[in-house]
């Protein structure tokens, strides 16, 4: 126990100042053991929680050292992913662009038979205009064949020549009867001679005199010697 030691008190007939007690304390030694062990003890401590914390460290590196790898393999199996959509992507476009090319050639073909289907119809309407025209314009017309050409001859010597052949048929044919007269020359070497009457009756009553002449006459039908030409036998007909 420490010991506390007083000083002797002043009689007040002593120094009027009085003197402030002085305590004195001893204690004893600190225990060096127990410092030691407090002190072996914290280490002990501080060791534990930095290998905790190590540990911890370590457990969190290969938290995302695994997580890095899988998020690694997730991107390369998405980047695969999109490379084969790519890919898929191309080889359809590169279709529809084949398909799209096929369709334009058959659009192209179906506009250029449609162009040659009306460039046909509009020839075939031509060809019937014509040959409309042409019926038209044989309506009035005859055909004189087997009469060989004459020296220097003229479209009075023509329309005499079918004045005389008509008169044959019992029919007075006058010059002012006769629309138009001429030859025209066939690949087969002949010379038909080509009548185009006024009337279209004259005509008719030519054509049914003939059939009606060459049927009295089946032996003897219409020929150059009933208009005294004997050079080829005549026929007469219709222009087709």
């Amino acid at each position: 126990m420490p010991l506390r030691h007083s000083p002797p008190k002043t009689t007040e007939s002593g120094d009027r100042k009085l003197s402030a007690p002085i305590n004195i304390q001893y204690g004893s030694a600190p225990n060096l053991a127990t410092i030691e062990a407090k002190a072996s003890v914290s280490r002990s401590n501080k060791r534990k929680y930095e290998d905790e914390l190590s540990s911890f460290m370590q457990e969190i590196r290969e938290l995302l050292k695994s997580s890095t790898a899988q998020t690694e393999i997730k991107f390369l199996s998405l980047q695969k992913s999109m490379d084969e959509i790519v890919s898929q992507n191309a080889e359809i476009k590169k279709t529809l662009d084949f398909t799209t090319k096929q369709y334009d050639d058959v659009m192209l073909k179906i506009d250029s038979l449609e162009s040659e289907r009306k460039s046909d119809r509009y020839i075939c309407q031509l060809e019937d205009k014509v040959q409309n025209m042409e019926r038209l314009l044989s309506l009035s017309k005859i055909e004189i064949r087997n009469i060989s050409k004459l020296d220097k001859e003229s479209k009075d010597e023509l329309c005499n020549l079918v004045k005389k052949t008509v008169s044959v048929l019992d029919i007075p044919l006058q010059h002012q009867d006769i629309k138009d007269i001429y030859r025209i020359k066939k690949k087969n070497g002949t010379s038909p001679i080509i009548v185009d009457f006024v009337s279209v009756t004259t005509k008719d009553l030519i054509l049914q005199n003939l059939r009606n002449f060459n049927h009295r006459n089946n032996q003897d039908r219409l020929n150059t010697k009933h208009i005294n030409l004997a050079i080829l036998n005549l026929s007469t007909s219709q222009k087709a």
